[in-house]
């Protein structure tokens, strides 16, 4: 059996193609148990604080996790595109490709964020306990205020993916939580002299 896909083209070895996805792979897996390690840790820091806290975060969580993961699906669609101009080493082209997504992502997201301002005003027609509104309505804000980052977090992600370069996204969502964490232990207690904030 040949070793190659084109005449003059030798294909990596076996394991060379497993180091390959290995080294490409393991930066993405850090990433997203990042991602669900904050999450915990969100939870468990809110819980602790009380349950009406842990009760409203619940809800706007869920909420937010459709149109999240509706931003992040629909910049999918540029890893394969960045990936194939970066082998035929068409570098201006990604460059052309990267500001029309970043466009196209942050329309989408803005649709989103409209989306959710609905619903925001519709917050107290959910069922949920009155008391919880006045807990609930500020966290949807500042959840609301970061749909667009978010997409622009996925755009820039997914050409470093599809670059190859799939350290530098993996840092910076580790970073992120790093801060999210000690930002919740100052501001949700209220330690070190910052203010209790709470939820």
């Amino acid at each position: 059996m040949s070793n190659t896909d084109a005449p003059g083209r030798e294909l990596p070895g076996r394991r060379a193609t497993y180091l390959q996805i290995i080294r490409l792979g393991l930066p993405i897996l850090i990433g997203q148990l990042g991602m669900i390690v904050v999450g915990f840790a969100d939870t468990k820091m809110v819980g602790l604080y009380s349950t009406e806290a842990l009760a409203s975060a619940s809800f706007v969580n869920n909420l937010f996790n459709v149109c999240i993961f509706a931003c992040v699906g629909f910049t999918y669609g540029l890893t394969p595109l960045v990936g194939s101009l970066f082998t035929q080493g068409r570098f201006r082209s990604i460059g052309s490709l990267l500001r029309n997504g970043v466009a196209v992502n942050v329309a989408f997201a803005l649709l989103v964020t409209a989306v959710m301002t609905v619903v925001y005003f519709n917050l107290h027609r959910m069922g949920q306990p009155a008391e919880l509104l006045p807990v609930m309505r500020p966290y949807y804000l500042i959840y609301l205020s970061g749909v667009v980052p978010v997409a622009l977090f996925n755009v820039f992600a997914q050409w470093a993916y599809a670059i190859q370069r799939t350290r530098m996204p993996m840092w910076i969502i580790l970073g992120a939580n790093v801060l999210n964490i000690a930002g919740n232990w100052l501001l949700i207690y209220g330690h070190w002299g910052c203010p209790e904030l709470g939820l």
